[in-house]
């Protein structure tokens, strides 16, 4: 049966978006790491300026595998979920609190001698598809030179993750190995082209004793290719609501990278709709979220199985329903959760009930910016 490209499977991978905050002292941490990387004890002290005081976490979350006390134990479902290391407090002069800190080493920086070249020490501000905000911390003037980076020169580029298992706090490595355009399109109409998506392959070291550090891909393997996700500003809280704060990386297979890569709600992007309104499409993407995940009661709940097909299209014309598709008519969806709902997306949520259930007037005045038409019979 024909459908149109906006009928997608969609994958639970990453269903729960649940975000722990930790609170950990790495400053002496990090030296270690560094020092375990090559770099000097004396550089690893005095790096740029860097002034060893600890670490305040405020966050990204990465969608793949999740990280649990000393061990790395993958999860089929959750995914990655870790929080991004802050280090506002590190350096004399801060940098934005949710921002990502990371460092480049260059080639000949661990040879131990005391004219190899220092690492780049570098914070991303906000990740906004091809345009990547950010600053360089500059060792001679002792404070951050803002810039804008293109996304292929965020390869090498390195950070630490602190992790804390009741009283034992310590630090993941992780790398962007390499980053490639995106050449898939999505399913929008008028605006399908995906070339503005920069994809990133993400990995984690597995031992900081081995010169490789045995670096594994966060988000799983694909018969050996390389397998790239996403990243984009903010994060999603317990309740799969948004926060501006921090960033998220999403694998392939996350609902954050099947909204902006496959229906086109990049949150970064403005798009004029068919009446010519300038339309933000971060309300959409966490719409989109939603609607992917099932999740009516806006709880954070999905209630969706993995590969269901369903018809998604908005309120401004971007995606459009497909007609003729035997599908019906399921639910509507804001940032917020369900507005309203005809019947589930499978029959044994027959019934569902929310704890703070929508009254028809409460409905009426939530805008549907994203509908659902689905019949799981056809599968």
């Amino acid at each position: 049966m024909h459908r149109h490209r906006t009928i997608h499977s969609f994958s639970m991978l990453n269903q729960d978006y649940s975000r722990r905050r930790l609170g950990c002292w790495l400053g002496t941490l990090l030296v270690v790491v560094l020092m375990a990387l090559g770099v000097s004890a004396e550089a690893s002290m005095e790096i740029q300026g860097m002034e060893i005081q600890g670490m305040e976490i405020q966050g990204m979350e990465i969608q793949g595998m999740e990280i649990q006390g000393m061990e790395i134990q993958g999860m089929e479902i959750q995914g990655m979920e870790i929080q991004d290391t802050d280090l506002a407090h590190l350096y004399d002069s801060p940098v934005a609190d949710s921002s990502l800190l990371g460092f480049i080493i260059p080639e000949g920086a661990s040879n131990g001698e005391e004219d190899a070249p220092e690492p780049t020490i570098m914070a991303i501000h906000s990740f906004r598809g091809a345009v990547v905000e950010g600053a360089i911390w500059d060792s001679g003037t002792g404070a951050w030179q803002e810039a804008y980076f293109h996304p292929s020169e965020l390869s090498g580029m390195h950070w630490f993750e602190p992790a804390c298992d009741d009283d034992t706090c310590f630090a993941v490595l992780l790398r962007i190995a390499s980053v490639a355009q995106d050449t898939a399109s999505n399913t929008m109409l008028e605006h399908s082209d995906n070339s503005d998506i920069w994809l990133y392959e993400v990995e984690y070291a597995t031992s900081l004793e081995t010169e490789d550090h045995d670096w594994i891909n966060a988000c799983g393997s694909d018969g050996g290719d390389r397998v790239r996700g996403l990243f984009v500003d903010g994060q999603w809280n317990v309740d799969a609501s948004w926060s501006p704060d921090g960033h998220t990386f999403s694998c392939p297979r996350g609902v954050v990278a099947k909204c902006a890569r496959g229906w086109g709600y990049k949150p970064w992007k403005t798009l004029q709709s068919e009446d010519g309104q300038e339309v933000s499409l971060q309300l959409l993407h966490q719409a989109c979220t939603r609607a992917a995940r099932a999740d009516y009661c806006g709880d954070g709940t999905a209630h969706t199985r993995e590969g269901t097909l369903v018809d998604m299209f908005d309120v401004y014309g971007f995606n459009v329903r497909e007609q003729d598709s035997g599908f019906l008519p399921e639910a509507g969806f804001d940032e917020d959760g369900a507005t309203w709902m005809s019947r589930p997306r499978w029959a044994e949520d027959e019934g569902l009930t929310c704890e703070s259930p929508l009254e028809e007037s409460e409905s009426a005045e939530r805008q549907s910016l994203i509908h659902v038409w689905s019949n799981t019979d056809l599968l």
